[in-house]
């Protein structure tokens, strides 16, 4: 199973780690969480270890290091800029470590999702 670093606000970052959990056969293991800018409490507790202190890419990449992870999965309620999803982007790709975007679109049946760029930006679309 693939190692993966949760990163994103408290609720996001436990439902992905709830899905994922119970569906081990996905082959992916969350083995650490970041949650920028939050505090932790008790209804936000998870069985792996959780930062709340990382505020930059180099925080987060730092964090992926430790814990040797394998994927970084963002979810909504992240904190970082569409400049910082970048950088860190190009930071993991020189360490082998994949980026995951995690859209809060999780009740969504898959094949009404797809991807389609506008002007320069990876939008994702519903289909009707």
């Amino acid at each position: 199973r693939r190692r993966l670093l949760l990163v994103g606000g408290p609720k996001a970052v436990r439902h992905i780690f709830q899905t994922l959990d119970s569906e081990a056969g996905a082959g992916y293991a969350p083995v650490a969480a970041a949650l920028p800018g939050y505090k932790t409490r008790q209804e936000d507790y998870l069985p792996i270890p959780v930062s709340t202190d990382l505020d930059t890419v180099e925080d987060v990449v730092a964090l992926v290091e430790v814990r040797d992870v394998e994927a970084v999965v963002i979810t909504s309620g992240h904190s970082f800029v569409p400049g910082d999803v970048r950088r860190l982007g190009w930071e993991l790709q020189e360490r082998g470590v994949s980026l995951i975007m995690a859209p809060a679109l999780v009740d969504v049946a898959g094949p009404r999702l797809h991807t389609q760029p506008l002007a320069g930006l990876p939008l994702i679309h519903l289909s009707t």
